[in-house]
């Protein structure tokens, strides 16, 4: 019996937070000609918002980019086709920002690249 109350509640609770966090939001799901997914996005009236993933025709993730109320905002990821992380590069207001790192086959940095307002700043190379 007690089980069954908290199986319900939980239910209910989620239902009600579910329900108001997807307000005006859906998923947008593009596919290859193979059927297997392409790109996915959240939308949130209407404008990008979350993390935007894009696939290679084998489904292997290629990149991460995040997005807040239409534009880019926060810490974009690529992958190369062997699923490692190639780089990541910040955002603040749809422009490059902040400090970019580039990864080699290991996981290492090789070059770090500054970003102010969409502009190259400053290379710092690694090895």
């Amino acid at each position: 019996m007690y089980v069954k109350r908290i199986s319900g509640v939980c239910i209910i609770l989620l239902l009600l937070f579910g329900w108001t966090s997807m307000a005006g939001a859906e998923i947008k799901q593009k596919y290859h000609d193979n059927g297997i997914i392409k790109k996915e996005i959240r939308l949130k009236d209407g404008k990008k918002h979350g993390i935007e993933k894009k696939y290679n025709p084998q489904g292997q993730l290629l990149r991460e980019l995040p997005y807040k109320n239409g534009a880019r905002e926060g810490l974009a990821r690529y992958y190369r086709d062997s699923g490692k992380l190639w780089k990541e590069i910040p955002f603040k207001a749809n422009e490059r920002h902040g400090t970019g790192r580039y990864y080699d086959e290991s996981g290492k940095v090789y070059k770090e690249v500054r970003y102010e307002n969409g502009k190259k700043v400053d290379v710092v190379k690694k090895k």
